[in-house]
C-alpha cells in the first residue's frame, strides 16, 4: 500500500514538473548551459520512467524506477558541478529518496 502511495506522489511530482511547470526547465537547462536536445530526451526518459511505474509487470516497474534514479543521481551532479545553493537540490534528493524505497520494498 505504501509502495503504491510513494509511486504515486514520484509520478505526479515528475509530471507536474515537466508538464505545467515546463517554464521553469527551460530556464534550469539554459542556466547550466545545458542543450535543448538533452532537455527533451530527459524529459521524455523522465515521463516515460514515471509512466512505467504504473506497470504491473515488476520488471517493467524497475526499469522505470531506474531511470528515474539514473536522472536523479545526475541532476545531482549537476547541482554540485555548478554549485547550486542546497534549497534548487532538495527535489531531486527527495525524488532519489523515494526512489529507493520503491526500488527496495517494491
Amino acid at each position: 500500500m505504501y509502495i503504491q502511495i510513494v509511486k504515486v506522489i514520484i509520478i505526479v511530482s515528475i509530471l507536474y514538473v515537466w508538464l505545467v511547470r515546463y517554464d521553469n526547465i527551460v530556464k534550469e537547462f539554459k542556466t547550466f548551459n545545458l542543450p535543448e536536445w538533452l532537455r527533451d530526451i530527459v524529459g521524455i526518459i523522465k515521463i516515460s520512467s514515471s509512466i512505467f511505474l504504473l506497470s504491473s509487470d515488476i520488471r517493467i516497474m524497475y526499469v522505470g524506477i531506474s531511470g528515474i534514479l539514473i536522472l536523479m543521481i545526475s541532476a545531482q551532479f549537476v547541482h554540485l558541478i555548478n554549485k547550486t545553493i542546497f534549497m534548487k537540490r532538495v527535489p531531486s534528493l527527495v525524488l532519489i529518496v523515494l526512489s529507493l524505497f520503491v526500488f527496495f520494498y517494491a
